[in-house]
């Protein structure tokens, strides 16, 4: 725990160093209400023990008002020297949470120091907790994100055998394509040019030309049949007569 120490007597402030020095605790001096008030956001401290006649412009209770006045809700011990009738009263409508008459009881102060540090570390761990709470809550709408998330993926993979029902479908008729080509084998190579240039595209056209009168050239010369027959032949006509 880290405690402010508020006074310009350095017999009372060593006494305390040594008392929290025991329970592992810090303490931090400061001897001027001025630089208590400028210094508090920087020290943070969990404690703070506060001398009321403080020398200087600020006494005690002046710091105190203008600490709580800038919302600053860390315990505060005022601490005095003498114990006049009121002063409680008086500190603590100054924004105080105890009060201390010097000199001080070395038993009090390690039972102040107990109950504030256990106060600080039950303060602790509930910001951890609420932090730890907060993170798991995070963690919760992610995975409840991603469940939603995954049906969408799901009826996309439903619909993948639609597609594939449809290529299916598709498929018959290109099969229809060798049939007509084997249909065209009985063809002349004239009408097989002819045939071949109507179906292909017009960016085609002069590429399949050229192939089938290359396939023309190469297919063999056909032989015209004699128009004349044994039967009209003089000399078969003569033999047999």
């Amino acid at each position: 725990m880290k405690i402010l120490y508020v006074e310009d007597n350095p017999a009372n402030v060593y006494l305390v160093q040594r008392v929290a020095r025991a329970g592992a605790h810090e303490v931090i001096n400061l001897d001027d209400g001025e630089r208590a008030v400028n210094e508090f956001d920087s020290i943070k401290p969990d404690l703070v023990l506060m001398d009321i006649q403080l020398v200087g412009n600020l006494n005690g209770l002046d710091v105190v008002r203008h600490l709580r006045g800038l919302g600053h809700q860390v315990p505060i011990i005022a601490v005095t020297a003498y114990a006049m009738v009121g002063d409680r009263e008086r500190c603590l409508s100054a924004g105080c949470n105890d009060y201390m008459a010097k000199p001080l009881p070395v038993p009090r102060l390690i039972e102040l120091f107990n109950r504030y540090s256990k106060r600080t570390t039950q303060e602790t761990t509930a910001v951890n907790g609420t932090a730890e709470v907060s993170s798991n809550s995070d963690t919760t709408d992610t995975t409840e994100t991603k469940v939603v998330t995954e049906p969408a993926a799901e009826s996309s993979a439903a619909a993948a055998p639609a597609d594939t029902s449809e290529k299916a479908s598709a498929e018959p008729a290109g099969e229809a394509a060798p049939k007509t080509e084997a249909a065209n084998t009985d063809m002349s190579p004239q009408q097989t040019v002819e045939a071949k240039a109507e179906a292909a595209p017009e960016s085609q056209a002069e590429e399949v030309s050229e192939q089938v009168t290359e396939e023309t050239a190469a297919a063999p010369a056909i032989k015209p049949e004699d128009e004349t027959t044994a039967s009209d032949d003089p000399a078969a006509k003569a033999e047999s007569k």
